[in-house]
């Protein structure tokens, strides 16, 4: 298998934290620069990911999986020990529930933030900053209800972490720095999941790169014009 990366986005991040967690080796991982458009839109690269998105796995059957959360579904099912989809009925629906609410709260921010933030309302064509009293809410909804479904438990879905833990880690500890933000301040614990899952997080923690947010507005400009 060979899993195609760039290291400093939230969803390949996701591949890395579980292939360390669960403990599987011997992938071949290639680093890509979402900054160089030659490369991300050559025909050989299209060619596994039509959108030219990252991460892509190509398994040793030869077939592309392009979504991080269907990787790590594959996975999953190659390298069933340890579980971390949900060791009985429960968990597993805990956890689809949870990833759901993750994928939502991913979509609201990113709604709210191509129509405010100023590089990605160049890009997106659109400044609105009426979307986000829209998505804030929506977003803020959701939250609660993860805090919710988490109820005592110390991570997501149990008493062990899984999946879900994964996807909404990785999210946070990108958007935290680049844009800010976080859970509502009065859902104190899942800041305290936040800090409990990260004490056992195996990446090193996330550091922008200097220039990163400039290289990121550069490229989105360019590729517009």
């Amino acid at each position: 298998m060979k899993l195609y990366i760039f290291p400093e986005g939230p969803f390949p991040r996701r591949i890395l934290c579980y292939l360390k967690m669960k403990g599987i080796g011997g992938i071949e991982i290639e680093e890509r620069d979402i900054f160089d458009r030659e490369a991300m839109t050559s025909p050989e690269f299209l060619a596994l990911t039509p959108a030219g998105s990252l991460p892509v796995l190509v398994t040793d059957g030869g077939v592309s999986i392009t979504q991080s959360s269907a990787i790590m579904d594959y996975l999953e099912e190659m390298f069933p020990d340890p579980p971390m989809g949900g060791r009985d009925e429960g968990e597993r629906r805990r956890l689809e529930t949870q990833a759901q609410l993750i994928n939502d709260v991913m979509a609201y921010r990113k709604i709210s933030l191509a129509t405010t933030t100023p590089y990605l309302t160049y890009y997106q064509k659109v400044r609105a900053p009426e979307a986000s009293l829209v998505t804030d809410r929506l977003d803020w909804s959701r939250c609660e209800q993860i805090s919710l479904v988490m109820g005592q438990h110390a991570f997501l879905t149990s008493d062990v972490p899984t999946i879900a833990d994964i996807m909404l880690y990785t999210m946070l500890e990108y958007i935290r720095p680049v844009y800010d933000r976080f859970f509502p301040p009065h859902l104190l614990n899942l800041t305290a999941w936040y800090e409990r899952f990260g004490a056992i997080y195996p990446l090193e923690p996330y550091r922008l790169e200097p220039g990163y947010i400039h290289r990121m507005s550069n490229g989105m400009v360019k590729e517009r014009i």
